[in-house]
Parts: C-alpha cells; sequence; structure tokens
C-alpha cells in the first residue's frame, strides 16, 4: 500500500468495524446476538492482524532497498498504525453501545429482575445471607439496592466502551511485540 494510503487505513477499518457490528447486531438480534459480539471482537483482531502485516510487509520492503531500524523502532512504527485502529474502533464501540444497541440496558433488567427473583421468599432470602457474611445484617431491599449497584456498574455503556477500548489497546501491544520479535528472528532483520 502508498503511505498516503495507509495513513487512513486504521480509520476507514474502525468505519467498517462499526458498520459489520451494527449489521450483525441488527441481523442476529433476536436469534444470537452473543454470536454478533463474537464476531465484532473477532473482526476487531482481523483488523489489528492486517495493520501489523500491512506494516510490516512496508518495513520488510524498505529493508531490502537497504534501510535499517532498531527492534524499538519497528515497534513504535507498528504500534503507531495499531493505536490508531483503536482509537478509531474505540470511537465505534462508544457510538454502538451508547447510541445503537439496547443490549446493555435488556442484560441489565434481566439482571435485575432475576435479582428480585433469586430472592423472592424468606428461604432463598436467608440462603444468600447465610453464604454471605457481608449480607448478613442487610434487608431484602438493601441486597437488592447493592445487587443492583453491581448490575448497574456492569452494564453501563461508557465503562463497557472504555473497558473494550482498553482491552483492545492491551491486545494490540501484545500481538504489536510478538510480530515484530517475529519479524526480527525469522526475516533476520537486526
Amino acid at each position: 500500500m502508498s503511505e498516503k494510503i495507509m495513513k487512513y487505513v486504521p480509520w476507514i477499518l474502525g468505519l467498517i468495524w462499526l458498520g459489520i457490528r451494527v449489521s450483525l447486531h441488527y441481523l442476529m438480534k433476536d436469534s444470537n446476538s452473543d454470536g454478533a459480539r463474537s464476531a465484532g471482537v473477532m473482526t476487531n483482531l482481523l483488523f489489528l492482524i492486517f495493520i501489523i502485516f500491512s506494516v510490516l510487509s512496508k518495513l520488510y520492503k524498505e529493508r531490502r532497498k537497504g534501510a535499517t531500524s532498531t527492534f524499538f523502532g519497528d515497534f513504535k512504527t507498528v504500534l503507531k498504525e495499531n493505536l490508531k485502529y483503536c482509537v478509531a474502533a474505540g470511537i465505534g464501540i462508544a457510538i454502538f453501545y451508547n447510541f445503537v444497541s439496547t443490549e446493555l440496558l435488556d442484560r441489565r433488567q434481566r439482571d435485575i429482575q432475576a435479582t428480585i427473583e433469586a430472592l423472592d421468599t424468606e428461604e432463598e432470602l436467608n440462603k444468600v445471607r447465610s453464604e454471605n457474611i457481608q449480607l448478613k445484617n442487610l434487608s431484602r431491599e438493601e441486597i437488592i439496592s447493592a445487587a443492583n449497584s453491581r448490575t448497574e456498574i456492569f452494564t453501563n455503556p461508557k465503562i463497557v466502551s472504555s473497558g473494550s477500548f482498553l482491552v483492545l489497546v492491551f491486545v494490540s501491544l501484545i500481538y504489536t511485540l510478538f510480530a515484530v520479535l517475529l519479524f526480527r528472528y525469522f526475516l533476520k532483520m537486526k
């Protein structure tokens, strides 16, 4: 790929990811929302690998022409492009969970309802209290309120988007590290 095109590839792939994720969400919403989420994750990983190998291919061509670089220089070059994609995908994830999908709100409602149903009898309430010392002196309403607070945190679109972005950055770091190590070791590009 030319230098001009490569500059925009991570941003374009971020838009493509959002389009794929939204399409899968609407196509699989009623039948397999977990499958749509998994496909979105796998697409992110595929795009990261594509970017890594695109940049490494460019670096390999430069080496064949006589250019030299250090491990850290190669790592930085590849990571820079991957982080551009991470930002684009992170924005896409935030848009998806905040404006497109009701998946987190639906999960929140199911979890709140399950908590209420799990504590609807005195026997179930006593069982929960006996299994968790922290809940021993709490009323049914206080236990439900505490459970609902945790549910609110784990189904908050901003928290889920931020967590997904951080995981994507971490995976990008690991993939980049291993790819550059392999690139330099197997191709003897020192």
